[in-house]
C-alpha cells in the first residue's frame, strides 16, 4: 500500500487581524502543483494532517474539491486553526466542518478509526498540554497564551474549548489509545495521524529566541508520544503544526511532518506501509 501524507494547506490563509488573504492565488496553483505531484505517485491513501483552512472556513469545500482527484481513499484530522471560529463555539464550529467534509468524500479520523487492506488509521487533532514549554512560567502563562503582556498564541482569541488545554489533550489521547487497541486486535500494521506532536524532536528550538521557545508549549503533548511507543504495532506517527518538515526514528515509530503548502514548495511525503 502506498500512502502519502500532507499538512497545514492553510488554503484559506486569512489574516487574524483584518481577513484579507493577499496569497490565495499563489496558494490555489500551489495546491493545484501539488496535487499533480500527489497523483504521479499513484496513492492508495492520502493523509492531511489538518490546518486546512482557519477563519476562512468557507473556503474548505474548495479545497477538499482540488484533492479530490489524487486516490480515493482520503484521511483527515482537524488542526487547530479548524478549531477557530469568531461566532461559534468551537464544538459547534467543528460540527459544521465535519459535515463539509463527509459531504466530499473524505474519513475524518477525529470520528472513527478506519482499516484499508491490512493497515489501520487512527488518528485526532491532538491538543497541547504546555510539556513543550522550555520556560519556568506560572501556568496561567500558558493557560492565557500571554508572553511579556502580549498574545503569543491565537488560539487564545479564536478557540472557544470551554475546557482547559490539559484536560482536552488528555480527552483526545485517551480516545486516541482505545482506538489503536481496537485495532490492535484486527492488524499488525497501525499509522497515526494527528495534527499537533508528540515528540520533541519533531519540535524546532531557537536558544535566542524566547517568544519562540514559549510557543513551542502549544505544539503537543509529549504524553501523546509516550502512549505512542507503548503500542508498538504502531509504525508511523504522521503530524504537522510546526510547518517544517522533518523524519525522527522513535523507537518503532517513524515520526513524519510532511511540512506546508505555505512555503510555497509543495512538500510531502510518500512512503510504503
Amino acid at each position: 500500500m502506498k500512502i502519502v501524507a500532507i499538512s497545514d494547506i492553510h488554503y484559506d490563509f486569512v489574516s487574524a487581524t483584518n481577513y484579507i488573504n493577499p496569497y490565495q492565488s499563489e496558494l490555489t496553483e500551489e495546491l493545484y502543483n501539488l496535487v499533480h505531484a500527489l497523483k504521479r505517485e499513484r496513492p492508495d491513501v492520502l493523509l492531511i494532517g489538518g490546518d486546512m483552512v482557519g477563519l476562512g472556513w468557507h473556503k474548505l469545500e474548495e479545497c477538499l474539491s482540488l484533492l479530490k482527484s489524487v486516490c480515493e481513499k482520503r484521511l483527515v484530522v482537524f488542526g487547530n486553526h479548524e478549531h477557530w471560529s469568531v461566532k461559534l463555539d468551537t464544538f459547534s464550529h467543528l460540527n459544521i466542518l465535519k459535515d463539509v467534509i463527509i459531504k466530499e468524500g473524505y474519513h475524518l479520523l477525529d470520528i472513527e478509526p478506519v482499516i484499508i487492506g491490512n493497515v489501520g488509521f487512527a488518528g485526532n487533532c491532538g491538543w497541547y498540554d504546555y510539556t513543550f514549554g522550555r520556560d519556568a512560567l506560572l501556568d496561567s502563562s500558558y493557560e492565557n497564551k500571554i508572553f511579556r503582556g502580549d498574545v503569543a498564541w491565537k488560539d487564545k482569541d479564536f478557540v472557544k474549548l470551554e475546557k482547559s488545554d490539559i484536560d482536552y489533550t488528555m480527552e483526545l489521547i485517551e480516545k486516541l489509545e482505545r482506538e489503536i487497541g481496537m485495532l490492535e486486535k484486527k492488524v499488525d500494521n497501525i499509522i497515526v495521524l494527528t495534527h499537533h506532536i508528540g515528540f520533541e524532536e519533531m519540535l524546532i528550538r531557537k536558544e535566542k529566541n524566547d517568544r519562540w521557545n514559549f510557543c513551542n508549549a502549544f505544539m503537543g503533548s509529549k504524553w501523546l508520544g509516550e502512549m505512542l511507543l507503548k503500542h508498538e504495532k504502531v509504525k508511523y506517527h504522521i503530524c504537522g503544526h510546526t510547518h517544517t518538515k522533518k523524519l525522527v526514528k522513535k523507537e518503532h515509530i517513524t515520526c513524519v511532518n510532511p511540512g506546508t503548502l505555505l512555503d510555497f514548495k509543495g512538500e510531502y511525503f510518500a512512503f510504503h506501509v
